[in-house]
C-alpha cells in the first residue's frame, strides 16, 4: 500500500461517515518483484550498441499516446537510433486492434522495433532506459522499480472516477509526474529524442531521487510479504486487530 492510499481511504470514510477499515501498511509486492528482477538483470544484460532502449507503454483511451501520436513518436525514435518497445495497454489491444496491426506492419521490418502484446512478464520494464507514457500506473512501477526516469506525453488524462476531486487530494499519478521525469506537450514532440538523451545522461541523479521518493511514498519496501504473513499469523493466533 502507498502512503497516499491511506490518506484517500481515510478521507473518504470521514466524508461519508463510514466505519474505519483495518489498513495494513504492507507495501507493494509487484514493485518489489520488479526491483529485485531489475537488480539481477543489471548483472546479465548484454551490452548494446544502440543509444538506449525506450519503452512506450501508455494507458488506454482514445487520446492515449499510441492513438494520438504513436506512429510519429516511434518513427522519430527509431530514426534517432533508439531501440523501441511498444507495449500497448490490453484495453487498447482489445478496442483498437487495427492500430496495433498498423504499427506492427509499419515498423516490424526495423530490427530495433518490437511490439509486446502480452503484459504477462516484466521483461520490457527491465530492459528500458526510459519509459514514455501519459498517466499510467506503470510509470510508478517503472520509476520506483528500476530507479530510471519517465517521460510523460501530456495527453488529455483519462478520468474513470469523475468525483475524484471531492477528496481534495491530488492523485499520486499526477503529483509524481514532475518529480520522476519530464512532462512534454504533444505539440513539442520533436523535443523527445533530446529529452531522452538528457535523462539518460542524468541517470545517476534520477537514481538517487527516485530511491528517495520511493521511501517517501511506499510502505515497508522489500518487506511486504513478511508484513502480510505476520498479520495473517496474528489473526490465526487470536491477536487483537486494530486500525492503523
Amino acid at each position: 500500500m502507498l502512503f497516499r492510499s491511506i490518506r484517500e481511504i481515510r478521507k473518504h470514510e470521514e466524508m461519508n461517515a463510514l466505519r474505519k477499515k483495518i489498513l495494513i501498511e504492507a507495501g507493494y509486492y509487484r514493485l518489489e518483484r520488479i526491483y529485485q528482477a531489475f537488480r539481477k538483470n543489471l548483472l546479465v544484460k548484454p551490452t548494446s550498441n544502440a543509444k538506449g532502449t525506450i519503452l512506450i507503454a501508455p494507458s488506454w483511451g482514445t487520446e492515449n499516446v499510441l492513438e494520438s501520436c504513436g506512429e510519429r513518436l516511434v518513427a522519430m525514435l527509431l530514426k534517432t537510433g533508439y531501440e523501441v518497445i511498444v507495449r500497448p495497454h490490453p484495453e487498447t489491444v482489445r478496442r483498437n486492434p487495427q492500430l496495433i496491426k498498423y504499427l506492427s506492419t509499419k515498423f516490424s521490418s526495423n530490427d530495433r522495433f518490437s511490439l509486446e502484446i502480452s503484459i504477462a512478464t516484466d521483461a520490457s520494464i527491465l530492459q528500458a532506459d526510459v519509459l514514455i507514457c501519459d498517466c499510467s500506473g506503470i510509470a510508478i512501477e517503472f520509476a520506483f522499480g528500476t530507479e530510471r526516469p519517465v517521460i510523460f506525453i501530456d495527453c488529455p488524462i483519462k478520468i474513470q472516477n469523475q468525483r475524484y476531486e471531492e477528496l481534495g487530494i491530488e492523485p499520486l499519478e499526477l503529483g509524481l509526474r514532475q518529480k520522476i521525469g519530464l512532462i512534454i506537450s504533444p505539440e513539442k514532440l520533436d523535443s523527445v529524442p533530446q529529452s531522452i538523451a538528457n535523462l539518460i545522461a542524468d541517470k545517476e541523479k534520477y537514481k538517487q531521487r527516485l530511491a528517495r521518493l520511493r521511501g517517501e511514498n511506499v510502505f515497508a519496501f522489500g518487506q511486504s510479504s513478511k508484513v502480510c504473513a505476520q498479520y495473517i499469523l496474528d489473526i490465526v493466533n487470536g491477536n487483537n486487530e486494530e486500525s492503523l
